[in-house]
């Protein structure tokens, strides 16, 4: 299997779009909690206060791979760059 070459403008190319498409995730997030958040005050019908909370719940999922995203392609980086001077 042929080794996959990687060149410094590649990496940073991947590692702006790692960081780009955290961004967009956090700010996609944070606006629909934003829209989540005024409708959980006014509820008078209790069952959908599960569906709200069952929300908050998934969109947990999402901000956990944002920060292991983040602390985990630093050393992506630094590993490419090790197979670059090989």
């Amino acid at each position: 299997m042929a080794r996959q070459s990687w060149t410094r403008k590649r990496c940073g190319a991947s590692r702006g779009t790692s960081k780009r498409f955290n961004i967009d995730l956090q700010n996609r997030m944070a606006a629909l909690q934003a829209r989540l958040l005024p409708s959980e005050t006014p509820w008078q019908d209790q069952e959908h206060l599960p569906n709200f909370r069952g929300i908050q719940t998934d969109l947990k999922a999402p901000e956990k791979f944002v920060e292991v995203s983040n602390q985990h392609t630093p050393y992506l980086l630094r590993k490419a760059s090790a197979l670059r001077s090989i």
